[in-house]
């Protein structure tokens, strides 16, 4: 399966972000292949519509499944349109993140757990 975890930091092993479209890092991961790398999105920089952008740029990269604190209502069409799975990972690291994944223990979202332009507010 490949997943993305929003980061705060550009470090594999980071802290997991509570904004999912203003995530300046993520860190990619497919479970199948045991491969993993961070990569950086433009998205934070946007002036509106950074979850519609990230939501998109993560379905165009593959991923089935996205690890975050939180996501906003544009975010969450786009990522349901493409077939792509949500789950609430708290203040956790990155790979404590999977491996609750992996266990069963996120809870999977199927709304907005945030207002829109909630992710401009810091």
């Amino acid at each position: 399966m490949k997943i993305a975890v929003a980061l705060t930091a550009n470090d594999p092993d980071g802290v997991v972000n509570t904004r999912f479209g203003r995530s300046e890092w993520f860190l990619i991961t497919d479970t199948d292949e045991d491969e993993a790398n961070v990569v950086s999105s433009d998205s934070p920089s946007l002036s509106g519509g950074a979850g519609v952008a990230t939501a998109q740029w993560l379905a165009d990269a593959g991923v089935e499944a996205v690890l975050a604190g939180n996501y906003g209502p544009s975010a969450v069409a786009v990522l349901q349109a493409a077939g792509i799975k949500m789950y609430v990972a708290g203040a956790m690291n990155a790979s404590a993140a999977i491996e609750q994944l992996k266990a069963g223990h996120l809870a999977e979202v199927s709304q907005a757990t945030t207002p829109p332009h909630s992710g401009l507010r810091r």
